[in-house]
């Protein structure tokens, strides 16, 4: 099974380049052959943290991600299956906790 990993391009994480990040990963997935949805998602109301990117499967959170790091994402984490710690040191479990409330009520963009 593959994995699904969102980037929120809300409007703050939009104008601290979530958008570039997105599509990055999308390539990155395509140039990799990689087994992974990316999608976009409204927010993860962790704006200050932004932009943010989650893969859901593994129940990871990066925050701060900016273009440059997608290929270490795409590389580490989606392919090799490392947690890419840098990226999550701006995290705090209990965003993370309500990230994950959310996303385990099935609610996704467009779904509400």
């Amino acid at each position: 099974m593959g994995k699904t990993v969102l980037v929120c391009t809300n409007v703050d994480c939009a104008d601290r380049g979530s958008e570039q990040v997105l599509d990055r990963l999308h390539d990155a997935v395509e140039r990799n052959d990689l087994e992974v949805e990316v999608r976009d998602y409204l927010c993860f109301s962790a704006c200050e943290k932004g932009p943010n990117v989650v893969v859901v499967e593994d129940r990871v959170w990066y925050a701060g991600v900016q273009p440059e790091d997608v290929d270490t994402i795409a590389v580490e984490h989606l392919m090799g299956g490392e947690i890419v710690e840098a990226l999550t040191r701006d995290t705090d479990t209990i965003t993370k906790n309500l990230i994950f409330i959310v996303l385990d009520a099935g609610i996704m963009p467009g779904t509400v």
